[in-house]
C-alpha cells in the first residue's frame, strides 16, 4: 500500500514539473521564421500593410546643451542632434518611411550651409553675463526604398536654445595710489539706442506640392520668421485654383501649375507703423510612374525583381503588387516575382495613385 502512494506522488511530481516548463517555455511550440505569440501583442509588432511614416521636424533632439556653458577664449562646448525616424516607432521599416539626417548648425534661422563640427565656442572670448540664444540645427530627409535610405531635397531646421554661464571675472590687486585732486567731470550726452531693424522672412522660401491623397505630398506649412516687429499675419494666393492657403498658412494643392504665396504683417516697430512682406512660390504637378517594359518572360523556379523595370516615380513612394493568377507567377510585397508554372499572369504595380501592367509569361 505504501509502495502505491509512493508511486502516485511520483507521477503527480511529473506532471506538474511539466506544466511548469510549458509556463517558461511559451515559445517552445513556435517554428522558426514564426513571431512568438507574446510578440504579437507588442506595440513594436511588425506591421508591413501600414502606411508610410515621416516624423515631424519636431522630434528631432539635440543633448550636450542643457545646462548653462561656460565660454572661455578657446574652448569649445560638444554637443550631438539626433535625428527623428519612422524606427523610433516601428520596428520594421515600410517602403517610404523617413527619417531625418542632421547636416549642419548655424545661429542663423535662414542659412544654406553652416558649421558641419559639432561644437560651438565663443569668438568674443569670456562671457560675463548670462544670456539664451537659439541655435539651429539643418537636418535633411532621407526616404527608406526597401533596401536602403535615399537622401532628398528636402532641409529642414529644428531650434534648440543653449545658456551662456555668467563668469565672474578675477579682480587684480589694487596698488596704492596717492591722493590726486578730484577733476571736474563734465555730464556724458544720452545715446539713443539704435532699433532693431525690421525684418519677415519665410520658410520654405520654394517648394513642390503633388496632386494626390498623400497630405505629406500635397501640403507644406508655411513658417514665417519676424524680427523687430510685432502685428497681424496674413497670407493670399496669386493662383488660389492652383494652391490655396489657409489662415494658420497651410496651403494646399489644388491644380497643375505655379502660384505665389504672400505673407503679409503689419504692425509697429520703434514707433512706426510698418508692413512687410515675404513670398513663397509653390509648383503644383501630376504625380508620375512610368515602367521601362510592360512585358517581362520568366522560367519556372527563378525570379526578378520588378523594382529593376521602374522607369520614373516621382514624388518616390510605396509601390503596391498584386499577381492576377499567383499559381503561374507569384509576386511578393517587396517586388520579387517568381515563376511557379508554365502559363500567363499580369502583374500590378501601383504607386502615387497610378495603376501600371505588366504581362507576364511564365515558360
Amino acid at each position: 500500500m505504501r509502495r502505491k502512494w509512493l508511486s502516485l506522488l511520483f507521477l503527480f511530481t511529473v506532471v506538474l514539473f511539466l506544466v511548469h516548463r510549458q509556463e517558461m517555455h511559451p515559445y517552445a511550440e513556435v517554428s522558426a521564421g514564426e513571431l512568438p505569440y507574446r510578440y504579437l501583442f507588442r506595440k513594436d509588432a511588425p506591421d508591413t500593410e501600414r502606411d508610410p511614416y515621416v516624423p515631424p521636424i519636431e522630434e528631432c533632439r539635440v543633448n550636450g546643451l542643457e545646462s548653462p556653458l561656460e565660454f572661455t577664449r578657446g574652448t569649445y562646448h560638444y554637443f550631438t542632434p539626433r535625428g527623428a525616424s519612422a524606427e523610433d516607432h516601428y520596428s520594421v521599416l515600410v517602403e517610404g518611411d523617413g527619417a531625418w539626417v542632421p547636416e549642419f548648425w548655424s545661429m542663423k534661422r535662414e542659412a544654406d550651409a553652416g558649421e558641419k563640427l559639432w561644437r560651438i565656442r565663443s569668438v568674443s572670448g569670456v562671457y560675463h553675463r548670462s544670456a539664451s540664444y537659439p541655435i539651429y540645427i539643418y537636418f535633411r530627409l532621407r526616404i527608406w526604398n526597401g533596401s536602403e535610405w535615399v537622401a532628398t531635397d528636402r532641409v529642414e531646421a529644428y531650434t534648440a536654445r543653449f545658456t551662456a554661464a555668467c563668469i565672474t571675472p578675477i579682480p587684480s590687486p589694487t596698488p596704492t595710489v596717492s591722493p590726486t585732486p578730484t577733476p571736474t567731470v563734465m555730464p556724458r550726452p544720452s545715446v539713443t539706442p539704435t532699433p532693431v531693424p525690421a525684418k519677415l522672412s519665410v520658410t520654405p522660401a520654394k517648394s513642390t506640392l503633388y496632386l494626390m491623397n498623400d497630405q505629406t505630398k500635397s501640403r507644406v506649412r508655411l513658417r514665417p520668421v519676424l524680427k523687430g516687429l510685432t502685428g497681424t499675419i496674413t497670407y493670399s494666393s496669386n493662383a488660389p485654383e492652383v494652391a490655396k492657403v489657409s489662415k494658420s498658412g497651410i496651403v494646399t494643392a489644388v491644380s497643375r501649375g505655379t502660384a505665389v504665396i504672400t505673407v503679409k504683417v503689419k504692425g509697429k516697430s520703434a514707433g512706426r507703423t510698418l508692413t512687410l512682406t515675404a513670398k513663397t512660390r509653390i509648383t503644383v504637378k501630376k504625380p508620375v510612374f512610368t515602367l521601362k517594359k510592360t512585358e517581362l518572360s520568366v522560367k519556372t523556379g527563378s525570379s526578378k525583381k520588378l523594382k529593376d523595370y521602374v522607369k520614373k516615380a516621382d514624388p518616390y513612394g510605396r509601390i503596391l503588387f498584386s499577381s492576377s493568377n499567383p499559381k503561374t507567377a507569384k509576386v511578393t510585397a517587396s517586388g520579387v516575382l517568381k515563376g511557379i508554372r508554365k502559363g500567363k499572369a499580369t502583374i500590378r504595380l501601383k504607386c502615387n495613385g497610378i495603376t501600371r501592367k505588366i504581362k507576364v509569361t511564365v515558360k
